[in-house]
């Protein structure tokens, strides 16, 4: 799934992200019911955004 593998990008290669963009993943991620097989950032979506790389930057 898309959203995995994107969640997983900017994580391993800690991409910055702004608070905004990191709020907005949020609610795209709380559209799926957990758990979902095979994918472990949507699953694990708390330590998915935790694990974000959040700047104050736009």
């Amino acid at each position: 799934m898309l959203i995995d593998v994107m969640c997983a990008s900017l994580i391993k290669r800690k991409i910055p992200v702004t608070s905004e963009e990191r709020d907005m993943l949020a609610n795209l991620l709380a559209m799926y019911e957990s758990p979902v097989e095979f994918y472990d950032y949507i699953t694990n979506r708390d330590e998915t955004l935790a694990a974000l790389t959040v700047t104050n930057r736009n």
